[in-house]
């Protein structure tokens, strides 16, 4: 099956995006399916549904380097390719795409919006600061093709940020990216880290259960919507409450068990897995 656009209108009207929408959009458009027009055409149908007062944001984000390596590494300015996807390129094709100039984190939107939400979005900031003024404006979070390998919203990021959590990281201060500011270019040490993205599932059945949680299909890719306030709150309350809420439970996961300064528990279990599979394959040998 081949899907038009207007076949993806009618799907992202049906899980509740309207005109006017401020909507925070992440996607695998391969698994959308076959799309007559391709991936421009998903992006095209966004656009038709929030319409011409409506404003579309997506991550632009560019990968990290190694501080000692970063001599001769890429150079970040607003026309640098994102490592987030598809989605991200056919938005940054578009003439009307805004860019924040986070060096790292950078968001993008097109849109009316777009520049009150990117505004002051660089270096100085924090990594995720955009998520604040999306909660302000009563925006909306889609997120489709990559609910189960790339499961939550960027909400959870936004109160471990808030929570100052972000800079309790032990791999703050080890990895950055060189930019491009008016004709010069600094050098951009990274001091705040979100980390690993798999225990946000977790979160899931909270949303469920404030019956805000939309869920449907964009093409033939499994699709959730909710609202970025309503996402910030049931988050917030549940890692305030434990700080460690958002940790997967992967003990070979070194973001969630040695990244953390207030997980030194995590340590231990991840160097006795370690242990453990370096013994098994050696077993096996």
């Amino acid at each position: 099956m081949k899907y038009s656009k207007e076949q993806l209108v009618d799907q992202l009207v049906a899980i509740g995006l309207e005109e006017g929408d401020t909507v925070l959009v992440r996607a695998a458009l391969g698994r959308v399916g076959k799309v007559d027009g391709g991936a421009a055409t998903i992006l095209a149908a966004l656009r038709e549904v929030v319409g011409s007062k409506g404003t579309l944001v997506t991550l632009g984000f560019t990968p990290l380097t190694v501080r000692w390596k970063l001599k001769g590494s890429p150079i970040f300015n607003v026309k640098s390719k994102s490592n987030t996807g598809s989605l991200a390129k056919y938005f940054l094709l578009d003439e009307e795409c805004k860019r924040s100039k986070h060096p790292v984190n950078s968001f993008l939107a097109i849109g009316p919006k777009a520049g009150k939400i990117l505004a002051g979005h660089d270096a100085s900031s924090l990594s995720y600061a955009p998520m604040n003024k999306l909660r302000a404006d009563d925006a909306k979070m889609l997120v489709f093709g990559c609910v189960a390998n790339s499961p939550g919203f960027t909400t959870v990021h936004s109160v471990q940020e808030n929570l100052g959590l972000t800079k309790k990281s032990w791999f703050n201060g080890i990895a950055g990216s060189l930019y491009e500011e008016n004709g010069e270019v600094y050098k951009y040490i990274k001091k705040d880290f979100g980390g690993c993205s798999a225990g946000f599932s977790k979160f899931y059945s909270k949303y469920i259960e404030s019956e805000a949680l939309k869920v449907g299909e964009i093409g033939s890719a499994y699709a959730i919507q909710i609202r970025v306030k309503t996402s910030y709150d049931i988050e917030y309350k549940l890692i305030s409450s434990d700080r460690k809420y958002f940790l997967c439970d992967n003990p070979s996961c070194l973001a969630c068990r040695v990244s953390w300064k207030n997980n030194l528990l995590g340590i231990p279990v991840y160097i006795m897995d370690r242990i453990l599979r370096v013994l098994c394959i050696r077993g096996k040998t």
